[in-house]
């Protein structure tokens, strides 16, 4: 009887899915801009995931649900690698000093902007103290899509605005990064006798985790490299995802963070291989299917039943947007000084076009899900589920408007 249950659901899902993926094309070619993002950015499948969850029509029913916790934990590894990738230094040292300093400058004022109005309504009464559900939304807040993936990638000739506004979006996720690999320092078995020691401990043991798996997958691509230096595409993806499943398991067991693991595990991965342009080819034409699994998975844990926060969901939403615009003048201001370049010229509003969040929120959210639960936690979790969605519709707006005063 189980193993038929489990059969008549995964028959449902698979037919969801095909329609889902007929209803994205459909949403792909809507007039409305907001609709074809959501399209474009496959959000579309978390509220399918969310939909037929425990939460709403329960044809994925909770039990159901923990047997395919193995998706989410290589999807989170999968997604972790995949931006840890993109932080080759090679590529990073050709952009000036300045760039690097706007983007965490900016990332580092939201964060600090949203983590402080969530204290302060804890503190007010307005909500349930809940230290970790604050870092959890200063950290998402922080966040911003790769740009290109809804602009396209910019041109050599483009405007400095909209260039700008791409390098940002590559590395304003960092401080959100770190926070949450130290926020999951707290959730494994203490080690020593003060919590400081084991929190540096096992943060310590993340980033060893993840760099010792990304050099490990170095070696293995140069092991199956042939006399001519060619690889097979087939072959990588198998060392990759083997790895992959390694690492992210390894985390899970620990009770680390399989999404902070994979971010270093794909850092040192780029920094220290030759084969970082093989193994994107090889995987170009998965990354997609697996992000959309994972997105499908990941909305089934969303606990929006009864989710009341309207308020906190507003402050929420307007402090981020007001972080990333502030951040963004602030530190273009601060940090460019007189002008130099193209870049030092870029319009004060460029911080507009950082107000996509992506699925790297929406990883840290099933990340902190893993963790920690309770009432606050699903609180949080609602935030930043409807956040994503919200941003992602009001994005191709606030792009415009940005690309109209570059």
């Amino acid at each position: 009887m189980h193993h038929q249950t489990l059969k008549a659901v995964f028959v449902v899902m698979g037919l969801l899915l095909v329609a889902a993926i007929g209803s994205s094309k459909a949403l792909g070619e809507s007039r409305n801009l907001g609709l074809r993002l959501l399209a474009k950015t496959s959000l579309f499948f978390l509220i399918l995931g969310a939909v037929i969850g425990p939460s709403g029509l329960q044809l994925i029913e909770p039990f159901v649900l923990k047997q395919m916790s193995p998706i989410v934990v290589i999807g989170l590894g999968w997604i972790g690698f995949l931006y840890g990738s993109t932080l080759e230094f090679r590529a990073l040292k050709k952009f000036r000093n300045q760039m690097f300093w706007t983007a965490l400058g900016e990332a580092l004022a939201t964060f600090v902007l949203v983590g402080g109005a969530f204290l302060g309504m804890t503190r007010l009464g307005w909500l349930e103290w809940d230290p970790f559900a604050v870092i959890l939304l200063a950290s998402t807040a922080a966040c911003t899509a790769p740009l290109q993936r809804l602009i396209g990638t910019p041109d050599t000739d483009e405007e400095s605005t909209v260039e700008l506004a791409h390098f940002c979006s590559r590395l304003d996720d960092l401080p959100g990064l770190l926070a949450l690999g130290l926020l999951f320092s707290v959730s494994p078995p203490r080690i020593g006798g003060s919590l400081a020691f084991s929190v540096f401990f096992w943060f310590i043991v993340q980033l060893v985790l993840g760099a010792v798996f990304g050099w490990v997958t170095d070696y293995l691509y140069h092991s199956i490299e042939t006399s001519e230096g060619e690889t097979d595409a087939g072959e990588l993806t198998l060392v990759f995802f083997g790895m992959l499943c390694l690492s992210s398991g390894f985390a899970a067991y620990l009770s680390l963070s399989p999404l902070f693991v994979g971010v270093v595990s794909g850092l040192v991965f780029a920094n220290s291989s030759e084969h970082v342009e093989s193994l994107a080819g090889a995987l170009a034409e998965k990354e997609h299917t697996v992000f959309v699994l994972f997105l499908l998975v990941s909305g089934c844990y969303w606990p929006f039943r009864g989710f009341d926060a309207w308020l906190p969901l507003l402050v929420y939403l307007v402090v981020r947007l007001l972080g990333k615009v502030i951040g963004s003048f602030v530190s273009r201001r601060l940090f460019w000084g007189e002008p130099k370049d193209d870049h030092s010229k870029a319009s004060e509003t460029f911080g507009l076009a950082l107000v996509p969040q992506g699925g790297l929120a929406i990883a840290m959210v099933v990340s902190y899900l893993w963790s920690f639960s309770g009432d606050s936690a699903a609180w949080a979790i609602n935030i930043v589920h409807i956040s994503v969605i919200v941003n992602d519709l009001i994005a191709p707006y606030l792009l415009k408007r940005v690309e109209e005063n570059a």
